[in-house]
């Protein structure tokens, strides 16, 4: 079976714990789609987008140590993850995909007969608040033209992503479009870039910030290149939560010679 990472920690050669079972942790997408009831009409009526609840999912192994002291040791040891609030957790067999979750609880049971039996059988309880799988290294997608925006791979979650923008390029143009090809938004940055320098634009609502790169692999804090008047901050991706991981959002153009928009995939 699979081994279990939590928070980069390999349980079974830290604590001696073997994963026989791993529940529901793999499970596909748990939507509850918001709806209502009318007085005397039959059924429901979906008055809305999904709703995505806390995933809780049990992971099942034993711990087995060469005495009884041994055993209670590391058993003692693993509850300790109960103590780490919340903590990534990743599975050998979806190597590439991570969840944040809190290990609420660390249940452990005496296989019998208790008195020649040292083995623990052991239910790790995670709950996760924000339900999204999401890869374990950010995807990288180049970004198209004004003339022929890219479309951006979509999970089922919605990302901010960090876009790059690159030179040699002045007034850079970051443009976002509808599938139709409307536009959407338009950002104007104010900077002549030349051809080793790059725009750092992060989407993310509480890091909304603008990093210029200028010859130099260190970056510097530059909110003001933003042209007042000329558009907007560039937006994150919304998803519509009811997409397979290979759908597409809306597409995404840019002036400058190359670009690229970096964030994970994320899915239920």
């Amino acid at each position: 079976m699979p081994t279990v990472w939590v928070a980069g920690v390999d349980l079974e050669v830290e604590y001696g714990f073997q994963l026989t079972d791993e529940g529901s942790v793999l499970d596909a997408a748990t939507l509850v789609p918001a709806e209502i009831v009318l007085p005397t009409v039959v059924g429901a009526y979906f008055a809305g987008p999904g709703q995505v609840g806390v995933r809780e999912f049990v992971l099942t192994g034993y711990v087995a140590g060469s005495t009884f002291a041994g055993t209670r040791q590391r058993l003692e040891r693993l509850t300790d993850l109960t103590q780490l609030g919340e903590v990534t957790i990743r599975l050998a067999d979806r190597a590439t995909m991570m969840i944040r979750g809190t290990v609420v609880a660390v249940r452990a049971v005496n296989m019998r007969p208790q008195f020649l039996q040292t083995r623990v059988d052991v239910a790790i309880v995670v709950r996760a608040a924000v339900p999204y799988w999401r890869e374990v290294m950010a995807l990288s997608t180049r970004l198209g033209t004004l003339a022929a925006p890219e479309p951006m791979p979509m999970g089922s979650a919605s990302v901010a992503p960090d876009y790059w923008l690159f030179g040699p390029v002045t007034n850079p143009v970051l443009k976002g479009y509808d599938y139709m090809g409307n536009e959407l938004w338009a950002s104007t940055l104010t900077i002549a870039l030349g051809a080793n320098d790059a725009l750092r634009l992060r989407s993310s609502a509480f890091d909304m910030t603008i990093w210029k790169y200028i010859a130099s692999a260190t970056g510097v804090q530059d909110d003001t290149l933003l042209v007042s008047g000329s558009g907007v901050f560039p937006r994150p991706l919304h998803a519509n939560r009811s997409s397979f991981q290979f759908s597409q959002w809306p597409l995404v153009g840019t002036s400058a010679p190359s670009g690229v928009a970096v964030y994970p995939r994320m899915w239920v």
